[in-house]
């Protein structure tokens, strides 16, 4: 299609190149080039337009002519700046097409009323880009209503007075688009007629007109055809197809529903501030949360007419008791989202969540027995079961989940887990809380977030538990289990882990070293019997909580004042020959450090033993004194 207009408008550009122009519109361009300053402002024209030689201007860049030789196109771009309006542009009565974009108007310029003249004008474009305006248009605009074919008017960014608007503008049969934005504008619109015109956009920011209400019903009947802006700060109106389907799903649970929404904000919700009602700008409803109290009289269904929500992706129905035999009508939608949590389902979950192309299924909190297959195979992003009471194992089909993100914590699951080669997509994986047991095969995938806690899982743990080339873990919890063996060894580029849960299982071996890049928030290693060694002192200053009770792992004494650490067992003062190292591995010298009380039975016998031995020494000074006083006395008679 589009290479057929390119050659229809190559075709009647050499045609009209061919041309020379009628007499009558020599006369008038003319008479508009002269009012332009003629030759003397050329550089100010189309490039190519040769102002001394008006009969050949049919092929001048910009005009096209018919085969008449009657001027049908003129389009202007120009630099100049002052000029004026001439009136001569209402005598090119053949023109369909005017275009005069970005001219430098005269300060007292205005649109002269001989343009409606031009009863044969398709599209009439006088408009400034947003900065490029100098002077303003003057008012007031003159009635262009006699332009019966006009499809397409654009006054934007004159800076003109359109004060009052115009009631013509609306009764104009043919005109699909009016961009008066840019202007000063005020008054009433008659959003009646507005509704009854032919015009699918219409910009008319910045305004002052009063916006259109829930109450403009013939304005909203036409809203999802019309692309409509009276100001940046009217609110977005929601259709009334909209407003129905909308009514219709809400009044069902009506009996029990959380702040049940008044008719009035049904009827408007785009234009309110409900976070339980979400539209685009056009006013389509993309997103409903309904919150019932758990008391729903009978079951609530989901109605036909929700398929006049034709936008909306998210849907959240919580603590409602609904009908989960009554969603086929979901099936006519593009639902992205969904969320239905503690509605009581029971049973299997049924394959028509299959149907859709969901980034996120949530069913938690429901009394689900069953899985379907499909599910646990499909690519959907977040899926959540959790909180059900599956009671089977997981199938094989787990394995070929391809989404970001599964759990089926808070069941009943039994059974070992599948060995799978998940897809590089999967990134979260949560089994806690079920009856699962037998070894995890962790392989070579390396989860972001893993929870495997309260099962019955036993076996070692992988060397490449904590990262691989193009993943870290983030988050470990496999606390109460059956796990045992060495901790693996932390790589010196794991920097991403946070979380480091593993308590209540029976590791063994001496904890290995930890880096000081990682920002943990919680280590949580108690009940571990046989982990032992001793913590580095400059380990709490990049973790938030350590859990340590039930091991063999000591802690620095400096740890002893300091919040975050519990159920820590502390080193003690030790000398050179006795002292304990930092990572659970004696020195040459054996054995841990004296006690208390001995340390002090020494301090106190040091102390006892230098006093006797200072008064020894002075005895002996006395004694020495005594015996040369008299040996001197005794030489010298």
């Amino acid at each position: 299609m589009s290479s057929l207009v390119a050659f229809i408008l190559i075709y009647l550009s050499i045609v009209s190149a061919l041309k020379t122009l009628d007499k009558r519109d020599q006369v008038s361009l003319n008479n508009i080039l002269t009012a332009w300053g003629g030759t003397q402002n050329k550089g100010t024209f189309n490039l190519d337009w040769d102002t001394n030689d008006i009969k050949n201007a049919c092929g001048w860049q910009d005009l096209l002519c018919d085969q008449n030789g009657r001027l049908i196109v003129f389009e202007l771009r120009a630099t100049g700046d002052d000029w004026t309006f001439p009136t001569t542009f209402g005598d090119f009565t053949s023109l369909n097409k005017l275009v005069l974009n970005d001219i430098g108007w005269r300060s007292n310029a205005s649109i002269p009323s001989s343009l409606s003249k031009l009863t044969s004008l398709i599209e009439l474009s006088i408009s400034n880009s947003e900065h490029h305006v100098i002077h303003p248009i003057s008012s007031p605009l003159p009635s262009l209503a006699q332009m019966t074919e006009l499809i397409r008017l654009d006054l934007s960014n004159l800076q003109m007075d359109i004060r009052p608007i115009p009631s013509w503008l609306f009764q104009m049969k043919n005109l699909q688009r009016l961009d008066l934005q840019g202007n000063i504008i005020n008054g009433t619109i008659d959003y009646s007629k507005l509704a009854a015109s032919s015009l699918k956009t219409v910009h008319l920011q910045p305004s002052e007109c009063p916006c259109p209400t829930w109450r403009d019903s013939s304005l909203l009947q036409r809203l999802p055809q019309m692309d409509i802006i009276i100001d940046g700060s009217c609110p977005t109106l929601t259709p009334l197809s909209q407003s129905g389907g909308l009514r219709d799903l809400v009044k069902q649970f009506e009996s029990c529903l959380v702040d049940y929404p008044d008719d009035e904000l049904l009827s408007d919700v785009c234009a309110r501030d409900d976070e339980r009602f979400q539209c685009d700008e056009t006013g389509f409803v993309t997103s409903v949360q309904i919150s019932g109290n758990g008391s729903c009289q009978g079951l609530p269904k989901i109605p036909a007419s929700i398929l006049q929500l034709q936008k909306l992706n998210r849907l959240v129905i919580y603590n409602a008791s609904l009908d989960l035999n009554s969603t086929g009508p979901l099936t006519g939608l593009t639902l992205s989202h969904i969320q239905f949590n503690y509605n009581n389902f029971s049973g299997k979950i049924p394959g028509i969540f299959c149907n859709f192309s969901l980034s996120t299924l949530s069913l938690s909190h429901n009394h689900f027995t069953e899985v379907e297959d499909c599910l646990l195979s499909s690519d959907i992003s977040l899926l959540d079961l959790s909180s059900n009471e599956l009671s089977h194992a997981l199938p094989q089909s787990f394995c070929q989940f391809r989404g970001k993100s599964i759990d089926v914590s808070h069941n009943r699951l039994n059974g070992s887990v599948p060995k799978c080669n998940f897809t590089r997509e999967i990134e979260i994986l949560n089994l806690a809380d079920n009856e699962l047991s037998g070894k995890f095969e962790f392989g070579e995938y390396v989860f972001r977030d893993l929870d495997l806690s309260h099962n019955r899982f036993d076996g070692e743990l992988p060397e490449n538990l904590w990262d691989t080339a193009d993943r870290q873990v983030m988050k470990l919890s496999l606390h109460d289990n059956n796990f045992s063996g060495k901790i693996p060894e932390f790589n010196s580029s794991t920097t991403s882990l946070t979380d480091v849960i593993l308590s209540d299982n029976h590791f063994s071996g001496v904890l290995p070293v930890i880096p000081t890049t990682l920002s943990l928030v919680i280590i949580d290693l108690r009940n571990n019997t046989l982990l032992r060694g001793t913590l580095p002192g400059d380990l709490m200053q990049h973790t938030s909580t350590l859990y340590v009770s039930g091991t063999s792992i000591l802690c620095p004494r400096e740890w002893m004042d300091r919040e975050g650490s519990y159920g820590c067992t502390f080193s003690q003062e030790t000398t050179s020959s006795t002292q304990t190292s930092t990572m659970g591995h004696k020195s040459s010298g054996g054995g841990g450090g004296m006690s208390r009380g001995a340390l002090i039975g020494i301090i106190v016998g040091s102390v006892v033993g230098g006093i006797v031995l200072i008064a020894i020494i002075v005895f002996v000074i006395v004694r020495i004194m005594k015996r040369k006083h008299g040996y001197g006395e005794l030489h010298m008679y």
